[in-house]
């Protein structure tokens, strides 16, 4: 199994070459920009082979540049501190459905933490119309793929594999069957490109 997604924080706060002493009070919160998300091949083949569409949801936009789709997760929120590290909102998400059948599992808002984390989503399915928060994925994100700038305000992080949770496996099994995905495999490969403010 490829190894699983982190996001990870090189931080550097320089005035004129020279590490600022109060950077470490400081905190930012995002207020911009985008996160990437492509569904991986070997998830897509799963899903696509049993017949499962993907569709973006709003405010996302869907991807097609790839042979997998993907979405943009929008509207960041949330703070972090100087390395990187906090909680982090969004809004988006994805819907999957079945052609044949129509059951569907809709997955939305999500609610995560750096560098690394388990995001909770709200999610629906054709067994769960409602809806219930939870946690689904799971990554870890290398130090050398998160770069926080304090001077450029900006957080950018590199391509990082987010793998599925037993809960999500459950779920994506239930909705279309067995084989639809599994404990581990990598579902998507994220990556962010966002701005930020300073906070106290």
């Amino acid at each position: 199994m490829r190894k699983r997604v982190v996001a990870s924080l090189g931080v550097f706060v320089l005035a004129g070459g020279v590490a600022t002493a109060d950077a470490a009070g400081a905190h930012v919160a995002p207020d911009g920009g985008t996160v990437t998300c492509h569904v991986s091949p070997g998830q897509w083949k799963a899903l696509a082979d049993r017949g499962v569409g993907f569709r973006a949801m709003a405010p996302g936009v869907q991807l097609t540049d790839r042979d997998q789709p993907g979405t943009t997760l929008t509207d960041p929120g949330g703070r972090l501190d100087v390395l990187g590290r906090g909680q982090i909102t969004f809004r988006g998400g994805f819907r999957l459905e079945s052609r044949a059948t129509g059951d569907f599992v809709e997955v939305t808002e999500p609610r995560t933490a750096l560098p690394a984390g388990n995001p909770e989503f709200q999610v629906r399915s054709s067994f769960d119309p409602v809806g219930t928060r939870m946690e689904i994925l799971e990554y870890a994100v290398d130090p050398i793929a998160l770069h926080l700038s304090l001077l450029g305000l900006t957080l950018g992080i590199d391509a990082t594999d987010v793998a599925v949770n037993p809960t999500f496996a459950a779920v994506l099994t239930r909705a279309f069957g067995d084989g639809a995905s599994e404990t581990g495999m990598v579902f998507a490969a994220c990556s962010a490109d966002l701005t930020v403010r300073l906070t106290a």
